[in-house]
């Protein structure tokens, strides 16, 4: 049987991969073998994930195991998939890393709606004010040329560029609306594939890389402590840890601490110069016994965990109103200027002119 290559599917989006994952951790909680559930399972997905169940269940019957599949389908799913499933078989908590996973996913899709829900009023408001400014140039702005000669009193140049932009607006006034739409259509997208539920670039805003920075560190101490409390090695665990959250950043400092640990330095100076957070580089100092390791961990986690969800609340109520103030506020402040200041300059001017 042949195995039908991973890039012949498309990548699935964040919605379908957290329906896979909680399909597959339902299956192993089950006790049922995942090439026979997931056939079964595959008619309740869409077309794209269809295909791709179709493509995991013929190479585990022929005799792949779950994470090689992953590990060499970069193009359908996120790499951080693989890690994950290893760290699973390896503790022989697999149900519980895909949970993890999908929870991960899940919170990247909230956030993803969230921000678009607070897009929708200050683009409103934009649009509202970039068509006030249309009419401004082409109607208004004659007028106050008029009144500018009838009055003898002498243009600004703001009332050039004004006159400019209204001669030339049919060139550049769709300019705008069209690159608002494309950059949401193209953010939208992006933000949507599952590739990114655990990488970067699914949200621009500085609160939510924030966010998904805490959520991935919770990842990291919860599959840790799994790994450690199943006598994994450390340092190969920190690694496949860091792999699992998905942070490019976490997994690089992790590789230099298992480097340190390896060569048989793992103090706590030696840790924090890895580039962990200063929390876990104390936690893997190698000063704690398995248990109290263990049990720090998960505390470590809960903790990381508690931030993000007090941020992810702090987003909803203020995200809204700080888009609306940047975005809208500037809009209305533009307008407001185009329009009044040749009307101040004009009736400023008046008296020295009659």
């Amino acid at each position: 049987m042949s195995n039908p290559s991973a890039s012949s599917v498309r990548r699935i989006s964040l919605d379908e991969f957290i329906a896979l994952a909680d399909e597959m951790a339902a299956l192993v909680r089950a006790g049922v073998p995942l090439e026979r559930g997931l056939v079964g399972a595959a008619s309740g997905f869409t077309k794209r994930s269809s295909q791709l169940v179709a493509q995991i269940t013929q190479r585990m019957q022929a005799g792949e195991t779950l994470a090689q599949i992953i590990a060499t389908s970069p193009e359908a799913l996120p790499p951080a998939y693989a890690a994950v499933l290893e760290a699973g078989i390896r503790s022989g908590r697999i149900s519980s890393a895909l949970e993890g996973l999908a929870s991960s996913a899940r919170r990247a899709a909230d956030l993803r709606r969230m921000t678009a829900a607070s897009l929708v009023y200050p683009l409103l408001v934009v649009l509202v004010a970039y068509g006030l400014f249309l009419f401004s140039v082409l109607r208004l702005q004659p007028t106050v040329e008029n009144a500018y000669r009838r009055l003898n009193v002498p243009t600004t140049e703001l009332n050039t560029v004004l006159s400019s932009l209204g001669s030339t607006a049919k060139y550049w006034a769709p300019v705008l609306p069209m690159a608002i739409v494309a950059g949401l259509a193209i953010w939208w997208r992006r933000s949507g594939q599952a590739m990114r539920a655990n990488g970067r670039g699914a949200l621009v805003f500085l609160p939510t890389n924030r966010l998904r920075r805490y959520g991935r560190l919770a990842a990291f101490a919860d599959t840790l402590a799994l790994l450690i409390e199943h006598d994994a090695p450390l340092a190969s665990s920190v690694v496949l840890a860091a792999d699992a959250s998905g942070d490019d950043e976490l997994s690089a400092a992790a590789r230099r601490l298992a480097s340190n640990v390896n060569r048989g330095d793992a103090g706590a100076s030696s840790a924090a110069e890895t580039g962990l957070p200063p929390m876990l580089a104390w936690l893997l100092s190698g000063d704690m016994t398995q248990a109290n390791l263990v049990e720090a961990l998960r505390r470590s986690a809960d903790s990381y965990r508690a931030r993000a969800s007090r941020l992810e609340e702090q987003l909803r109520l203020y995200l809204p109103l700080g888009l609306i103030l940047c975005l809208g506020g500037a809009s209305i402040v533009i307008y407001a200027l185009t329009v009044f200041l040749p009307w101040y300059h004009l009736l400023y001017e008046i008296p020295s002119h009659t």
